[in-house]
């Protein structure tokens, strides 16, 4: 009986004393309602209020019906072919039929980032030289070894442009490193061996130093015609063909020494520093050149 005394006393004394806490201590609370907080306690060593009330999710609450997996994206779209003057890397990523090719590093010439391009026949291309077999819009052009298609242009500045690195010519977009000089600058052949005046070559600042010449002496090798090469004024020999004054024409080198194109007809050189007339109509100064330095009869 003594022992089971003591085990009551022992269990009475426990219960009688204070439950303590250590001021600022904190810990979970219910507030009631599916409510649970955070009681602060207090100086006299009791826990406060339950405050911070909110609901808690329930740990073992059914699990939500699963989202259902998106629907696979389709697969990409094979890419476009590229047309004449396109980026590539292999042949497979030109676009057209025939001997498609891509140029990289041919007829002499680095086509950077590579150039889509097309073996062609320049006697199947029309009058103003496009072909065909071009893929896209192209002109067929004899390089160093072989008959190429190249991208029709614009100048830089208009609406089709070439890419970058490769400039507009007379025969399509070409690497910009071809050119030899820069038309609208004086004296750009200088540096060339050679010399001479600078032929534009272009609707881009390009262009080809060749011998100068002067167009009232028409002092070219036979088969030359001494023209107006440049917006500068400057006059090189080109091959010339022989349309006589008043005779159709596309280019000064469709007419005969000592006439040049102008508004597609032939006309006589006039004017110039010996202020040399006209047989027929009046000296103008031709494309902003004045008749002073080289003027043409019309």
């Amino acid at each position: 009986m003594r022992r089971w005394f003591v085990l009551v006393s022992l269990v009475a004394s426990a219960c009688n004393e204070p439950n303590a806490c250590v001021q600022g201590a904190q810990q979970a609370c219910a507030c009631g309602q599916q409510q649970f907080g955070i009681q602060v306690c207090n100086a006299d060593g009791t826990f406060g209020a339950c405050t911070a009330c909110a609901p808690m999710l329930d740990a073992f609450a059914a699990d939500a019906p699963p989202i259902d997996a998106p629907a696979d994206a389709p697969p990409d779209a094979p890419p476009v072919p590229a047309p004449t003057g396109g980026p590539c890397s292999t042949s497979t990523e030109c676009a057209g039929g025939g001997v498609v090719q891509c140029l990289t590093n041919a007829d002499g010439l680095t086509w950077t980032g590579g150039y889509c391009s097309a073996a062609c026949d320049v006697g199947d291309a029309d009058f103003d030289g496009f072909d065909p077999d071009c893929p896209g819009s192209g002109f067929c052009v004899n390089l160093e070894a072989s008959a190429q298609c190249l991208a029709t242009c614009s100048a830089m500045t208009g609406p089709n442009p070439c890419r970058t690195g490769y400039s507009c010519f007379s025969f399509g977009c070409a690497p910009s490193g071809i050119s030899q000089c820069d038309p609208t600058v004086v004296d750009s052949c200088e540096a060339v061996p050679g010399g001479g005046v600078c032929r534009t070559f272009g609707l881009d600042p390009v262009g080809q130093c060749i011998a100068s010449c002067d167009v009232f002496a028409q002092d070219c090798v036979p088969g030359d015609g001494c023209y107006v090469v440049n917006t500068l004024g400057d006059t090189g020999c080109m091959y010339s063909n022989d349309g006589a004054e008043g005779t159709f024409c596309l280019a000064d080198t469709d007419c005969a020494p000592g006439t040049a194109c102008i508004g597609n007809l032939c006309a006589a050189f006039c004017g110039g520093p010996s202020n040399v007339a006209c047989a027929t109509g009046t000296c103008v100064g031709d494309g902003g050149i004045p008749s002073s330095t080289i003027g043409v009869c019309q």
